[in-house]
């Protein structure tokens, strides 16, 4: 009779653990899942949600803070920054193509998965844009001289400012949207590390 209630014990044990780590193992594909398809919705605060307060480079698995940071500031103008953001958005839903989960190891409250990814390549991202922004900027002066001179002597050189801002913001992101357009996708293997906080799992680190 102990014989049985021993081997009964042990049966209850495995089935317990087999659960839960068949739980941990969806709870994890979850995370990972409803990280990368936020990237592919655009939505970089969703794609947060499903990190560690204390992770701060996953941004770059897609773009590079770099490409935005010049552009996305009160400095430009409201316009300016709407369309910034507007073009950071679609850029970011343009980069994942498709991802795979190939493989996910689980142990004492931390995991490892790693994952094949579809991307644009990083590496082409256009970085420096000052040159065409010169460009544009000069070609909006030029045909717009007498409306920009006319704002300047009636409203200031601020407000000057703000409408060629305001021309060129469209013009410009419209440009980067077509250099990004045809860059070329490549595959990318990612190593996605996770830990389990107060019955939560979360990406603690990503490398590739």
């Amino acid at each position: 009779m102990k014989k049985f209630i021993s081997t009964a014990l042990v049966v209850v044990l495995c089935l317990a653990l087999t659960g839960c780590g068949n739980k941990d193992e969806k709870a994890i594909q979850e995370v990972v899942n409803g990280y990368f398809a936020a990237f592919q919705a655009g939505d970089l605060s969703g794609a947060k949600d499903f990190c560690d307060d204390d992770l701060s480079d996953h941004t770059t698995m897609v773009l590079s803070a770099e490409v935005m940071e010049g552009f996305v500031t009160d400095q430009f103008g409201d316009v300016f920054r709407s369309e910034a953001e507007q073009f950071g958005k679609d850029t970011i839903a343009k980069f994942v193509k498709e991802y795979k989960l190939d493989s996910l190891s689980i142990e004492k409250g931390k995991a490892v998965a790693t994952l094949s990814v579809k991307m644009l390549d990083l590496g082409q991202l256009p970085m420096d844009n000052t040159a065409l922004v010169q460009e544009l900027g000069n070609q909006y002066t030029e045909d717009h001289m007498y409306e920009l001179i006319a704002v300047m002597q009636t409203q200031g050189e601020a407000a000057m400012k703000k409408k060629l801002y305001d021309g060129v913001a469209p013009l410009l992101f419209q440009k980067m949207g077509e250099s990004v357009d045809k860059i070329k996708a490549v595959d990318y293997t990612f190593e996605v590390k996770l830990e389990k906080q107060n019955d939560r799992w979360v990406i603690t680190q990503l490398s590739r």
